[in-house]
């Protein structure tokens, strides 16, 4: 028994005597500034018009963007492609439907497509097709695209879709089917080609 008690003394003892340690954990870097999900943000670059005859959709005026889309969150595909257009009446008009052939006689150059800032091309083809490259290969976390989507809006004049204060919303879901929306009212300047 007294050994017990001497052992007990010495360890009590020898803890007394030992300074607390402090283990410090840091977090995972950027674990924080990722969401769990995917977190997509855009803007509307350029906008194009075509009015009836100007594409192979014959007998409808065609209303094509040029978007960059990135995304803060987790790897996803983009899709659900869908746009509204406000105009200066408040009348609010949808696409009859996604147009998904390449325009044939949108611009100049027929080829490529000049963006807003008129630096730069990109060229209108399935690779840069954004709801076609992105609802088969996701958009990785910290990744971005630029490309074109068109719309089919059936009769809609083309004189009040280019309407300065006219607002294009275009909308996009990810994988969840989680909806991220991009507006673009136009501006008074002439900033977009061939109009």
């Amino acid at each position: 028994m007294f050994l017990v008690y001497c052992c007990a003394a010495v360890f009590f003892g020898a803890m007394r005597l030992t300074p607390p340690i402090t283990v410090q954990v840091a977090a995972p870097v950027g674990h924080d500034s990722v969401p769990a999900g995917p977190d997509f943000t855009g803007y509307i670059e350029s906008v194009e018009w075509a009015p009836p005859g100007q594409t192979n959709l014959v007998n409808d005026t065609v209303v094509v963007v040029i978007v960059r889309i990135s995304n803060r969150g987790a790897p996803s595909i983009v899709w659900n492609w869908d746009m509204e257009i406000t105009l200066l009446s408040g009348q609010r008009i949808e696409p009859k439907k996604f147009a998904t052939n390449i325009p044939t006689m949108l611009s100049a150059t027929s080829a490529s497509f000049v963006l807003a800032s008129g630096s730069t091309s990109i060229k209108m083809d399935s690779s840069t097709l954004l709801p076609y490259s992105l609802g088969q290969t996701p958009l990785e976390t910290g990744g971005a695209r630029e490309g074109w989507v068109a719309f089919d809006f059936g009769n809609a004049p083309v004189d009040e879709l280019r309407r300065p204060g006219t607002i294009y919303d275009l909308k996009l879901a990810d994988s969840t089917g989680k909806i991220f929306p991009i507006e673009l009212i136009l501006p008074a300047t002439q900033m977009y080609p061939n109009q």
